[in-house]
């Protein structure tokens, strides 16, 4: 009977943190990303002086590009952008 009722209870606390962990992601709460918004203009190499790649993973669950500029602002490039695909496969192959 107790082995029962634990297993119960167990399935019950996971019923309940899929639906709490559904609910964030609906608001947006559970997303951790670092870009909010990206653009998919292309910058020239010469306005900007470093790419930082994250990785999807974790919360949030996209490939973030994000292009230090030399004016020291920071911005968001689409993944997916035609001239970020061609970048990309540059760096890869060096």
């Amino acid at each position: 009977m107790r082995a029962h009722t634990a297993a119960l209870l167990v399935a019950l606390l996971v019923i309940c943190h899929s639906v709490y962990a559904a609910i964030l992601e609906t608001n947006g709460s559970y997303k951790s990303c670092r870009c909010t918004k990206q653009t998919s203009d292309f910058i020239s190499p010469r306005r900007y002086e470093s790419i930082e790649i994250v990785p999807f993973g974790g919360a949030c669950r996209t490939t973030e590009i994000i292009l230090k500029l030399k004016t020291g602002q920071k911005l968001c490039v689409n993944p997916k952008a035609p001239w970020m695909q061609k970048l990309l496969t540059k760096i890869r192959n060096q």
